[in-house]
């Protein structure tokens, strides 16, 4: 009798169907994950918030200029500007009453006249030549006038120069000394309705 020769098992799977196995599962995977977000659901991590600001709130200030009275003067006594007729050695003044709106915990700002809106009513240029004028500031803290007066806005809870009604004094002189020719001056006129004060900020 012949027997045919034996062959031992072999011991492990062909290396094709590990291949294979592991193929299938990583698909499975796959899949189970995308059935996972299609049913919803969501991987996450930890987190939380805090308002650390709450109910703060940041502020401005104000800066601004309320005008409350003005009017022209001769020797202290009230004039119609417009039917006065000014004559060499005459003075007139202008009185206008102003409140300052200052606040901000660093401000400050610069109050000045502004007389460049000054224009002659006729082209003779000799009366406006002629007029000095010059401009007082009463209310503020501070007193000097060298490029306008400082204002100091309330801080803190001081208030400084916010609120202080403020007196605004220009002095128009017109120097009695007359021109050689005698008449440069006459029948001319002045439009002073421009005359205006700026409150600018010191930045």
């Amino acid at each position: 009798m012949h027997t045919a020769p034996q062959h031992p098992l072999p011991t492990s799977a062909p290396r094709g169907g590990r291949h294979r196995r592991a193929g299938k599962a990583a698909l499975a995977g796959v899949v189970a994950v995308g059935l996972l977000a299609a049913g919803g659901g969501t991987f996450s991590k930890w987190y939380d918030e805090q308002t650390v600001a709450s109910g703060d709130v940041l502020s401005s200030g104000e800066l601004s200029l309320d005008h409350l009275s003005s009017g022209w003067f001769v020797d202290g006594q009230p004039i119609d500007v417009d039917a006065f007729r000014m004559v060499p050695g005459d003075t007139v003044t202008f009185v206008s009453q102003t409140r300052v709106n200052a606040v901000g915990d660093s401000l400050t700002a610069q109050l000045a006249l502004d007389p460049s809106g000054i224009s002659l009513a006729t082209v003779d240029p000799g009366l406006a030549d002629d007029l000095v004028y010059a401009v007082d500031v009463d209310g503020l803290q501070d007193t000097s006038a060298a490029g306008g007066w400082t204002v100091v806005g309330e801080a803190g809870g001081n208030r400084n120069d916010n609120g202080a009604p403020v007196t605004v004094t220009v002095t128009i002189d017109w120097p009695a000394d007359v021109p050689a020719d005698g008449r440069a001056g006459q029948n001319d006129s002045v439009d002073l309705g421009a005359i205006k004060l700026t409150l600018a900020q010191n930045v």
